[in-house]
């Protein structure tokens, strides 16, 4: 163990390999369909990658696939940015799916080490790196969840990793990967991306620039000005593909198509397009604009949280997501320590990092686990030290502290293994789980197929059928939202060469049937 310790390739390579393998482990033993909208959107992205492509055409029937976080127009595309899509894409290629966010998974705990090791030295960057590797709900959600987290946490352990060591002398290989860090933030989360990195700028702009040694500052800056350069070249080409123009993300065509609400709370409602919440009126499909309409799930947290009361419910809430996600009981014991390490200017410097990225994250509009990637690498220096700091505790001249370190440990990883279970239990009730069995009976028959898939007055939005590969044509069974009887018969129509379905997820009695003509009732709307 001393020679891994000793070496930083041994070592990030052993935090590597447990972080795979431990994503590996859980997602073979338990690998669920893609089940939430966003997912849906990120395997699109995957699919379109892995094909070569950056963008779909647009489909003639359109209309009848529209899904979340999915843009039909001016391309097929997933909303998101592309890093995410990109693993998943590795991951198709190699044959799972799923394999491609274990691999983000690892990355993102072997940089943690690797970042650690000029922080706290090269023992607590590998119990650092390890702890992270291991966390089991780090390992249940974002090392095998589509939706994913690691490759945003990539760029937070990056960039905190090449800060120390730009600081203390010229190294190329530390401006590249602050390079690749901002790179990967650009193409992951932009607005958290930003809000982690405004610390490491500023400790920058103070240490190499404020100081007057501009000419030294970009000697060490330039390979990472050069990355960031290509990843935003990228971006632009990749924009340009997708939307029309190098400078407009899908994010923010999707957000003028549907939502209509701001990303942060205190920015003004946008001009609305035929009602308050903007365009999705327009949209022929029910669940659609049942789930943008003003006080639906899109846009009630914004409504809320303009209030002064609003918005400290909506910080309980995001601090309760995080909390049950990252800390619970045991694991934030050692914190208790911050006090005995406030003199060290690195803790001080990290514990303020943290404050100033908790604030960014405050003024979201909305929360999930994954938002606060970009700053776990804050988090986690200050974790450390503050851990490192209880094992030297020996108030009776005996290794207490280290008793109370394995302690923590133990119970901690009891804690989140309890509340991971419990995440895959929930994820495991979802109906969506009945989606693969309905394509493979459906495939087993031979041919190829449509699904339309008509939906009950009381239909949950969250469970959405509606998703089809990037491809669509060339899809074994495809699935569309049932519209009015004219719109049905173009539809069916123009799939002439397919056998036509009728599935209605809210009729546990009879989901799945062949799809009469007469069931195209005039003046019909989806939902």
């Amino acid at each position: 163990m001393s020679r891994i310790v000793a070496s930083p390739l041994l070592s990030v390579g052993f935090v590597v390999l447990a972080a795979f393998s431990a994503a590996a482990v859980v997602g073979t033993l338990w690998s669920p369909p893609p089940l939430t909208h966003d997912e849906f959107s990120y395997l699109l992205a995957a699919e379109t990658f892995a094909g070569g492509r950056l963008a779909n055409l647009p489909h003639p029937m359109g209309v009848h696939f529209e899904s979340f976080h999915i843009l039909q127009q001016p391309m097929y595309v997933s909303k998101y940015p592309p890093l995410q899509g990109m693993f998943m894409a590795l991951g198709l290629l190699l044959g799972k799916v799923s394999a491609g966010v274990w691999i983000s998974f690892a990355l993102a705990c072997g940089a943690s080490c690797w970042m650690l090791r000029a922080w706290v030295g090269p023992v607590w960057a590998l119990v650092g790196g390890l702890v992270l590797a291991l966390h089991p709900q780090l390992v249940s959600v974002w090392g095998t969840w589509l939706w994913g987290g690691a490759a945003a946490m990539i760029g937070g352990m990056l960039v905190y990793g090449a800060l120390p060591r730009l600081l203390a002398r010229t190294n190329a290989l530390a401006s590249i990967m602050l390079g690749l860090g901002v790179s990967a933030f650009v193409l992951t989360r932009p607005y958290e991306g930003l809000a982690a990195c405004v610390p490491a700028a500023a400790l920058l702009a103070h240490d190499l620039f404020w100081r007057g040694r501009v000419l030294d500052g970009v000697r060490r800056l330039w390979p990472a000005a050069a990355v960031g350069a290509m990843a935003a070249a990228f971006l632009a080409l990749y924009d340009y593909r997708t939307t029309g123009d190098p400078f407009t993300l899908p994010y923010t065509i999707y957000s003028e198509q549907y939502a209509g609400v701001p990303p942060l709370v205190f920015l003004p409602l946008a001009e609305a397009t035929g009602t308050p919440n903007g365009s999705a009126a327009v949209s022929p499909h029910a669940a659609i604009r049942e789930f943008f309409a003003p006080g639906g799930f899109e846009s009630r947290p914004y409504y809320e949280r303009r209030t002064p009361a609003g918005f400290v419910r909506g910080l309980g809430e995001k601090l309760e997501i995080f909390w049950r996600f990252f800390a619970l009981v045991a694991l934030p014991l050692p914190l208790l320590a911050l006090p005995f390490v406030w003199r060290d200017r690195q803790v001080r410097f990290a514990a303020v990092g943290c404050t100033w990225f908790a604030l960014a994250l405050a003024v979201e509009t909305y929360e999930q686990r994954h938002y606060a990637a970009p700053g776990v690498a804050l988090g986690l220096v200050v974790w450390v030290s503050c851990l490192r700091a209880v094992t030297r505790w020996r108030p009776v001249g005996r290794p207490v502290g280290v008793a109370l370190f394995v302690g923590v440990l133990c119970v901690a990883f009891v804690e989140h293994g309890v509340m991971a279970r419990s995440f895959l239990e929930r994820r495991a009730r979802s109906p969506l789980m009945a989606r693969p069995g309905i394509v493979a009976r459906l495939e087993a028959m031979g041919g190829r197929h449509l699904v339309v898939v008509r939906y009950g007055p009381r239909h949950n939005v969250h469970t959405e059928w509606v998703n089809n590969d990037a491809d669509i044509d060339a899809a074994s069974v495809i699935w569309a939202r049932e519209m009015d009887a004219a719109q049905n018969r173009a539809l069916v129509e123009y799939f002439e060469d397919r056998r036509v379905w009728l599935l209605t997820p809210d009729d546990l009695n009879a989901p799945l049937r062949p799809y009469p003509a007469a069931a195209w009732p005039d003046g019909a709307v989806s939902r």
